[in-house]
């Protein structure tokens, strides 16, 4: 019995803990495969829902659990990654702070990622501790099965959240959401932008001419090509580093320093001119009111007074020892394939004249007819600083240097290998002076006080209206082509400057320009180069009979015979002086015969915008019988002689013409106040 109970008390004792050699790597492994992975993975702790104090504000923010919203596949690659999303959380204090969402499965699976967030929970917050793996059941029995996880527990254990406290603690950063293009565009412009700089800086560091010279053409090739238009408009600081280089490459051309050679001073002085050309007509430059002082004026200052210099330089010495004229697209185009150039330019001329030419080319641009309101402003503010920045004294420099009336200086070049350049320039020169002074007195003023020759010379009222003349008498047609815009200076200065009529009528007598009138009168509207002209030429007669008593006492006794040859039996008045011919001309002998007053008398805006010979012929009789009226006013035996010619023997059929002409401009708005005051006036003073 004693035996057998031992015996029995032996077998219930535990058997003894094997030792297990740490050593023995197969034991490891059999007791590491004990427990099944499945087990592992559930019983990670989910997440959690914790509350957040905090302590200076005593408020409190909580943390929500989201819905799944959207599962990322990564088909095809190995191991996993995590998703950035930001969570719509309710904190009290401030807007929601940024979650890292992790994909459970990816840890699960396994990979080169597996592991890479498996400390993060004691890195930024401390969850429920895991529970440790149950053991192994005694006697070595298979080990027990897997539990399947409940779907809540499922979907939390696949939104596994960390939330920040600071969002400056995780940075998100936006996709690049550009094109392609965009990105190639954007680098091209910095690109651009980087070749400027370095043309610019060997333009303000050149010690030699082949420096200046390299860094100048550069700088007209990056300006010149189409596609860096846009840059041009988009980056100011390009415009205005471009600009300092066209007032560097002027100055160097003045001052021959680094480039002493005259070839050398023509290619800057081009350059700097080419550059000027691409900023203000190629990139739409616009002057910036903020500064009295407009660098693009500056730049086109310094460019005109080389170019007077050299202008005057060949014509002083007729071409002779110039060398020969080159080609002038060819030439620009050398310096630049891409360069986009008015066609107006001659076919060939001497080199140091080119520059010139293309600085009166942008100047003409801006002192052109304003097409909208903001050109319109722009236009006042480049009028109002010509003077000031010394543009409108080398304009007329620059056509007092093309005296070829005969005055002492002048040289005959009509035929001369200069001539084609020396018409250009002064019908340019004069479109830019006709804008500048159109309803500028500040202009006008600053005209009147300068000189047209060395000392006191005559007045350049005086010297236009003589150059005029000249042009007419001309059988070349390139100096006709320079009497329109000669005209046209002549009708701004005697619209606004009592002084510039009073200047006029001290130095001529008035035949020629009233030859031009009866040579278009006599040729019955055939010569159409006259259609223009004629009227100018009025306008000049009204605005001087109208301003000066002494014009008018000299028009009334001006002589058919000192400017028409031609024997006009329609002319009934005994002296035949100008006011008989201009009473023909305006055919008020026609209304004599009966015919109807109102409808002779009215002007229609088809007569102004027809090409034909009829409608240009009634606007000039319009304007005969405005310059009519003038001459008669304020001379009553004028007056009854001339009314004697008419039916009724009144001036009604004059002042009829007179007044609807008046209504025709004021419907059309093309008036001032004070035209339309001096109109109103003469008929009061006519009946």
């Amino acid at each position: 019995m004693a035996v057998g109970h031992k015996a029995g008390r032996a077998s219930a004792r535990p058997a003894m803990k094997k030792k297990v050699d740490p050593y023995d790597i197969d034991a490891f492994l059999s007791h590491e495969n004990a427990a099944a992975p499945s087990d592992r993975a559930a019983t990670r702790p989910g997440p959690t829902k914790r509350v957040q104090a905090d302590k200076e504000n005593n408020q409190t923010s909580e943390v929500v659990d989201l819905e799944e919203e959207e599962v990322v596949a990564r088909a095809g690659r190995p191991g996993g990654q995590a998703v950035a999303k930001e969570a719509t959380t309710s904190y009290g204090l401030r807007s929601p702070a940024p979650v890292v969402v992790l994909d459970e499965d990816d840890e699960d699976e396994g990979g080169p990622q597996q592991g890479l967030f498996s400390d993060i929970d004691s890195l930024f917050g401390k969850d429920e501790p895991s529970p440790l793996p149950s053991p192994a059941p005694r006697g070595g029995g298979s080990p027990p099965k897997p539990t399947k996880p409940s779907p809540a527990a499922e979907k939390k254990k696949r939104k596994r959240r960390v939330t920040f406290s600071e969002k400056s603690e995780l940075k998100f950063y936006s996709p690049d959401k550009k094109t392609k293009e965009e990105r190639e565009k954007t680098a091209d412009a910095i690109e651009w932008g980087d070749e400027v700089e370095f043309a610019l800086d060997g333009l303000r560091c050149a010690k030699s001419a082949g420096v200046c010279l390299r860094s100048a053409h550069q700088l007209v090739v990056l300006c010149s090509s189409p596609s860096h238009r846009g840059y041009l408009e988009d980056d100011p600081e390009a415009r205005d580093g471009l600009l300092e280089g066209s007032a560097k490459l002027a100055a160097m051309a003045a001052s021959g320093v680094p480039a002493p050679k005259d070839s050398d001073r023509w290619h800057l002085s081009l350059c700097s001119s080419l550059v000027l050309h691409n900023l203000v007509n190629g990139a739409t430059w616009r002057l910036d009111s903020s500064h009295e002082a407009d660098p693009v004026l500056a730049v086109t200052h310094a460019l005109l007074g080389l170019g007077a210099a050299s202008l005057r330089a060949a014509l002083s010495a007729g071409g002779e020892g110039l060398p020969e004229p080159v080609k002038c697209y060819a030439k620009m185009k050398s310096v630049s394939k891409a360069l986009t150039l008015d066609r107006s330019f001659p076919e060939s001329c001497h080199e140091s004249l080119l520059p010139l030419m293309v600085a009166l080319l942008v100047l003409g641009r801006k002192v052109r007819s304003p097409e909208t309101a903001r050109d319109s402003g722009e236009y006042e503010m480049v009028t109002d600083r010509l003077a000031g920045s010394g543009v409108l004294s080398d304009l007329i420099g620059i056509v007092v240097s093309c005296d070829l009336s005969g005055g002492a200086g002048a040289t005959d070049l009509s035929a001369g290998k200069l001539g084609v350049q020396r018409n250009w320039i002064l019908t340019h020169a004069l479109k830019v002076l006709a804008g500048a002074t159109f309803l500028n007195e500040k202009n006008v003023g600053l005209i009147l006080e300068a000189s047209a020759g060395e000392g006191e010379g005559e007045s350049v009222p005086a010297f236009l209206l003589r150059m005029a003349e000249c042009q007419y008498r001309s059988a070349d047609a390139g100096l006709r082509e320079c009497l329109g815009p000669t005209l046209n200076v002549l009708v701004n200065l005697t619209e606004d400057s009592r002084a510039c009529c009073e200047a006029l009528r001290s130095s001529t007598d008035f035949c020629g320009l009233a030859r031009m009138i009866a040579d278009y009168h006599y040729s019955r509207g055939q010569d159409r180069s006259l259609e223009d002209l004629v009227n100018l030429v009025l306008g000049i007669l009204i605005n001087l009979s109208e301003k000066d008593l002494g014009t008018r006492q000299k028009l009334r006794a001006l002589p058919m015979a000192s400017f028409c040859d031609h024997e006009d039996s329609q002319i009934r008045g005994l002296g035949k002086t100008f006011v008989d011919f201009v009473f023909v001309a305006a055919n008020l002998g026609d209304q004599a015969q009966g015919q109807d007053t109102e409808a002779q008398g009215e002007v229609t805006l088809e007569m102004l915008n027809s090409s034909g010979g009829g409608g240009q012929k009634s606007i000039c009789q319009t304007y005969c019988a405005i310059l009519l009226a003038f001459l008669v006013a304020g001379d009553k035996a004028l007056q009854k002689s001339t009314a004697r010619l008419l039916p009724g023997c009144t001036l009604k059929p004059l002042i009829a013409k007179v007044r609807n002409f008046l209504d025709f401009l004021t419907s059309m708005s093309a008036l001032t106040e004070k035209q339309k005051d001096v109109l109103t006036d003469l008929c009061a003073a006519l009946t």
